[in-house]
């Protein structure tokens, strides 16, 4: 199992493909209480399809759209369940919110070559109506509601992290406009996906192999990626 973290660590520059105006890193390391932010992202009138939260830390007004980017990883078969730990609440009981994530292999300048858990169409993860205090959440995507798909060495995998109705996502009602949902994000706590997989940065890799002095077996290595 592999445990990344949505961190606040711009990756832009190195990810030009990436639909998203904003790119930060799925990262190996936790963050820290002190170094958490709020993601907002504003409610609209439900039925909708999962909405992408955005940058803004300003509870109710939206900023651009964010994803996060793994490091480019070491040919890996994902096809196994996918469980998300986050924080969230909404602004009223009447927003009807609920947390989902996607899921998507990467080539790797950020471009997606496929799509291995799509918000919209899984099913349901469980997570319920986010509260109106802040609270930890659960999303999980069992192994059937995940694409098997193979990633070729040096792709990478990329997260979002949507708002849903709801109703779509194990809960009741669906969403109402003029709310806001904030997600944290970057913190030691409420931020973490974690993967059955095994997965191994390029660099990771190298830098065992140059220890060992021999050739490197993936799933025998550490399970995070490297800083």
């Amino acid at each position: 199992m592999t445990n990344l973290f949505l961190s606040a660590s711009d990756v832009s520059a190195i990810t030009p493909g990436g639909a998203e105006t904003t790119r930060w890193r799925l990262s190996g390391s936790a963050g820290t209480a002190g170094t958490a932010r709020n993601c907002n992202k504003n409610t609209a009138t439900g039925p909708t399809a999962p909405l992408l939260v955005t940058d803004s830390t300003v509870s109710g007004t939206d900023g651009n759209a964010v994803a996060w980017y793994s490091d480019p990883l070491v040919s890996v078969t994902v096809a196994g369940a996918i469980t998300a730990s986050l924080q969230g609440v909404e602004s009223a009981t009447a927003a009807n919110a609920a947390p989902c994530i996607g899921v998507y292999r990467c080539s790797a300048n950020g471009t997606v070559l496929a799509t291995i858990a799509d918000p919209a169409t899984a099913g349901s993860q469980g997570a319920l109506e986010l509260a109106t205090t802040a609270a930890a959440v659960t999303c999980t995507l069992t192994a059937a509601m995940v694409t098997d798909t193979t990633l070729a060495t040096g792709e990478r995998l990329k997260v979002t992290l949507c708002i849903d109705d709801a109703a779509d996502q194990g809960g009741s009602g669906t969403m109402a406009s003029g709310r806001n949902v904030q997600m944290t994000v970057n913190g030691a706590t409420g931020c973490q996906i974690a993967f059955t997989e095994t997965l191994v940065s390029v660099v990771q890799a190298a830098s065992v192999a140059a220890i060992a002095g021999r050739a490197v077996t993936p799933p025998r290595q550490a399970p995070f990626i490297i800083l």
